[in-house]
This record gives structure tokens, C-alpha cells and sequence, in this order.
């Protein structure tokens, strides 16, 4: 009994209309029989802190009067939602950062290998390194750039970390190629 009416948890509440008049069915819902409680089970498994805090994940609702303003999504759960889909197609928040992190590594590894190459290829051959001018405007810039630049052409990661060097305004990026960075 809820005032004078008496209310409970019905199956339609598994499913949400959409403006077209189909139905969606909200696997989230999880209703406890033995504490009369519907639970968002999504944001008590996969939730932060503020989605755990969220009231359908942490203490349920038996407010069946305003049980559909309650199931309403809101942001907290959405974020919730996301985790669990990247967790069923075996996609980890963690794992993607460890990937993007491991390409970086493995491309300036690839980068530094070319570099010291030509840096013994130069040495073996006794030839100076560097020329007059060490900027990338002129063209003749000291056997170690232009033996750089020819290698780039016939290497994709070498030549991708040129041009990132040459359109970055930045002073202070790291290059492998100067005495300073």
C-alpha cells in the first residue's frame, strides 16, 4: 500500500516506449522480489563513485508511483552503460590507453632505430654531420639531416615524425634529430 492505493512492481516496466510507439526492453532493471525494490544493476556493477551513490544502484526504489520518472537515464547511468558495453565486447578503458601508449613507444623506438642507423652509416663512412644551417627551410642541410630526410621517403613512421617536426610550432618537441631535444 502506498497512501490508499496499492501499488507493485509490473512487467511493463521492463520496457520503455519509444516516441514511434515500438518498446525497448531495459536490460539494466533488476527487480528484488524479497525486498519489493527495483535496482539499476548496470550502475552498481559497472558505475564510479557517483554512480554507485545514484539511488536505483545503491538502495533501489519501491516508489511505484514515480517509479517511471525514475527510470528515466540520466548521465551518471549513460557512463555506466558505456563501461558495460566496452566490458561485454571485451574492450577495457585500461587495455586502449596501454594500446595507444605501446604504438607511441613501438613508433619511437622504430624512429630512434632509423636514426642511430644513419648516425653509424655516417660514422663507418667518415662523413661530417652536420652542415651549415641545421634548420628544415634550406636545402642543403648537413649530410645527417638529408641522409634523414632521403630514408623518410621509403619509411612511413620516419617520415610521419618529420612532418609532425616540421607543422609544429612548438619549440620544445622532442625530435631525436638536434643536441636538444
Amino acid at each position: 500500500m502506498q497512501g490508499k492505493w496499492l501499488r507493485s512492481f509490473h512487467e511493463e516496466h521492463y520496457y520503455k516506449k519509444l516516441p514511434n510507439g515500438k518498446f525497448v526492453k531495459r536490460t539494466w532493471i533488476s527487480y528484488s522480489p524479497s525486498q519489493d525494490k527495483v535496482f539499476c544493476i548496470v550502475c552498481k556493477q559497472f558505475g564510479k563513485e557517483d554512480a554507485i551513490s545514484y539511488q536505483l544502484a545503491r538502495f533501489g526504489s519501491d516508489d511505484w508511483s514515480h517509479i517511471s520518472f525514475k527510470l528515466k537515464s540520466n548521465s551518471v547511468h549513460l557512463e555506466s552503460e558505456i563501461r558495460r558495453a566496452m566490458f561485454v565486447s571485451n574492450q577495457r578503458v585500461i587495455s586502449t590507453i596501454f594500446e595507444s601508449s605501446n604504438r607511441n613507444v613501438s613508433e619511437n623506438r622504430e624512429i630512434v632505430r632509423v636514426i642511430f642507423e644513419s648516425l653509424i652509416y655516417l660514422a663507418r663512412q667518415n662523413i661530417t654531420f652536420r652542415g651549415r644551417n641545421e634548420s628544415w627551410t634550406p636545402n642543403k642541410q648537413g649530410h645527417f639531416i638529408e641522409l634523414i630526410k632521403f630514408i623518410s621517403k621509403y619509411n612511413p613512421t620516419l617520415s610521419s615524425h618529420l612532418s609532425k617536426i616540421q607543422n609544429s610550432k612548438k619549440k620544445n618537441r622532442l625530435t631525436f634529430l638536434s643536441n636538444l631535444s
